[in-house]
């Protein structure tokens, strides 16, 4: 059952990573359109647009970039809901279904993200940690199988 799991989740993986290529595919062909430019420099364009270079200041590795942090999503939505709009008005569905989906995934992904992260931070943390401090604190263990005692000698 894992290794079907395994080939699901990969297979899922695999399916987002189509969807978002296809979709990168559509919004050069409509920023192209509207530029009147070729797909190449429009591709170029939007990749300096977005491009990060590291930087390191003050012993520090960062990025540095043309767009910043905070402007990024919306920028990038505002690009797949223009070529949504594009392909909407031509008729054509399918780039339509490709370009929502690749919208949600990327609303999706940050919630998940934090999601996740705090659902692991909780995990470890309660799991490890404060069970490693409950039994530091009050000197017994947690589990109720493992017999704790304690040995004194008398003096005579």
């Amino acid at each position: 059952m894992p290794k079907l799991a395994i080939a699901f989740v990969v297979l899922l993986l695999v399916a987002l990573a189509g969807v978002s290529v296809y979709a990168g595919y559509l919004v050069v062909g409509v920023v192209s359109d509207y530029l009147g430019i070729g797909r190449f420099l429009a591709s170029l364009f939007l990749g300096i647009m977005f491009v990060r270079l590291p930087l390191v200041r003050q012993g520090k590795l960062s990025t540095v970039g043309v767009l910043p942090k905070a402007a990024r999503l919306p920028i990038v939505m505002a690009l797949l809901s223009m070529a949504m709009l594009s392909y909407f008005y031509r008729s054509e569905m399918v780039p339509v279904l490709c370009l929502f989906l690749a919208a949600a995934l990327l609303l999706a992904c940050r919630w998940m993200k934090l999601t996740l992260a705090h659902r692991m931070s909780s995990f470890f943390s309660k799991s490890v940690f404060e069970s490693a401090r409950s039994r530091s604190a009050d000197g017994r263990n947690a589990d109720p199988s493992i017999i704790d005692a304690e040995f004194r000698e008398k003096k005579d």
